[in-house]
């Protein structure tokens, strides 16, 4: 997830992946050797990129819930699933009084049930989305805290295509967080 953003001799940047490395009372990112890909001239403080992260990604969750579509109680297509299943029961009804042949019924019947059967899909699909929605916590710091290491991981490469790392300021031990360039993932537009 963590990347090099050291410029290079050419121009270009490194964007060697970062591993995480011991140091002497946390840990540290550091960027691979040059037999590995990297530049191997880029190391930061690892709490200090673990808590901006973090914070980054939750306020990113905060703010995609606060401007979530509030849930539909009622899938606005019902009415022509109605209307499907009607005609359906009003075709069946003619050709139980012989009012139609059969050859006329089977043919009009394969066409309700197929508008049903799409209506019915396009249903399900509506109240899976509605039912995920229902259940995403607002409070997303809450439900954070009561996660594990590997669902906050998820949490956050669901988020993350990548995190873009650069050098900080030589000789300086301030962290800057304008070093530590967020690259979100698309959001999904379904």
């Amino acid at each position: 997830l963590l990347r090099c953003g050291r410029k290079l001799e050419n121009g270009s940047a490194c964007n060697a992946k970062l591993y995480g490395a011991p140091a002497r009372k946390t840990h540290a990112y550091r960027c691979r050797s040059l037999l590995d890909g990297g530049c191997n001239k880029l190391s930061r403080q690892g709490p200090a990129i673990d808590k901006l992260i973090k914070h980054l990604v939750l306020a990113k969750l905060e703010k995609r819930n606060a401007e979530r579509q509030p849930v539909e109680e009622v899938w606005s297509e019902e009415p022509k699933l109605d209307a499907a299943q009607r005609r359906k029961a009003a075709l069946e009804a003619q050709w139980h009084a012989e009012e139609i042949s059969d050859s006329t019924f089977f043919a009009l019947l394969k066409k309700e049930e197929a508008e049903i059967k799409r209506f019915s899909n396009e249903r399900r699909t509506w109240a899976t989305r509605q039912e995920t929605r229902k259940h995403q916590v607002t409070n997303v710091r809450e439900q954070w805290e009561g996660m594990d290491l590997q669902q906050k991981r998820g949490v956050i490469f669901d988020a993350l295509e990548a995190v873009v790392v650069l050098p900080g300021v030589k000789g300086s031990h301030k962290f800057d967080p304008d070093t530590v360039v967020p690259v979100w993932k698309e959001e999904d537009v379904s």
